[in-house]
């Protein structure tokens, strides 16, 4: 009977320290035209918890007990919308229907003569690898990779009209992952304010050995004034294959006066490595006269 009672009470404490969860969850939409936001981020702020929406702006999530506070704040963000900030409390245990309203964007005049620029290529262009840059593997692999950021800090001309985007991918296990591509400002070498107003998505397929092209030209990403750009891939969604791997690395060499910046979430602190990893940009830079 004592033993049937022990068992009995150490079944309610393993199901009590299972459930001891917080599950958030809702669907971020446009405030005007009630249109789904694909991919809108949500994060826990200063914290490695949090998500992505998926096409249909839905998003599900639990978060540890005590991994962060009631009051803790939530951000829910989508880029070309207004961030709004809720508490855990407010959000714990419900679905919440939450409405962004698109940000004013200000743009500076800018003219451009035309024959009076210069095609130039800024980053790192090798595809050899020297060291792990794992974005997600095997062995640190997490239920929710969603949101998890990896990039580098670029040093490029002032004046410049962004062309492409590049990478090399050593392999990737997944069937599929989709990206969006950040590109941001630099503060004290890390990444500071969006400068771009549009969702770059792209798609990496399986395999190994893999040249990532994006094209940029038709967003009109023009950096004023700016010797530096942080520029980064996060991860939005992404398909088993047959195997079932989970690994996927992006090629990387040493490197004491480059760092390779990650973070875990949207809201969490941005961390930095020793490194140099192979992303690289293609831009018409404007001469001055």
């Amino acid at each position: 009977m004592k033993r049937t009672s022990y068992l009995i009470l150490c079944a309610f404490l393993c199901v009590g320290t299972l459930s001891a969860q917080i599950k958030l969850k809702g669907r971020v939409i446009d405030h005007t035209n009630l249109e789904p936001l694909p991919f809108a981020t949500i994060g826990v702020k200063d914290r490695s918890l949090g998500s992505v929406a998926d096409e249909q702006g839905n998003f599900s999530f639990e978060i540890p007990t005590d991994s962060a506070g009631q009051n803790d704040s939530v951000i829910i963000s989508s880029i070309g919308y207004q961030s709004i900030k809720l508490s855990i409390k407010e959000m714990e245990n419900r679905f919440d229907v939450l409405r962004l309203k698109p940000s004013t964007v200000i743009l500076n005049e800018i003219t451009i003569k035309p024959g009076k620029f210069k095609t130039k290529t800024f980053g790192r262009t090798s595809r050899s690898a020297f060291m792990s840059t794992k974005m997600i593997s095997e062995r640190n692999h997490i239920s929710d990779e969603l949101g998890k950021e990896i990039g580098t800090v670029i040093d490029i001309d002032e004046n410049c009209q962004l062309n492409d985007f590049n990478m090399f991918v050593i392999f990737n296990h997944f069937k599929l992952i989709k990206f969006r591509l950040n590109i941001y400002s630099v503060k004290d070498n890390l990444p500071d304010e969006l400068l771009i107003n549009d969702n770059i998505t792209f798609d990496v397929s399986g395999g190994r050995q893999i040249p990532v092209n994006i094209d940029l030209k038709k967003y009109n990403i023009y950096l004023n004034d700016r010797d530096k750009i942080a520029v980064t891939v996060q991860w939005l969604k992404s398909e088993l294959g047959d195997n079932l791997k989970r690994s996927f690395n992006v090629a990387a060499m040493h490197s004491s006066k480059n760092t390779i910046l990650f973070r875990n979430k949207s809201q969490s602190q941005w961390q930095e490595v020793n490194g140099r990893l192979s992303f690289y940009v293609t831009a018409d830079c404007f001469m001055h006269q």
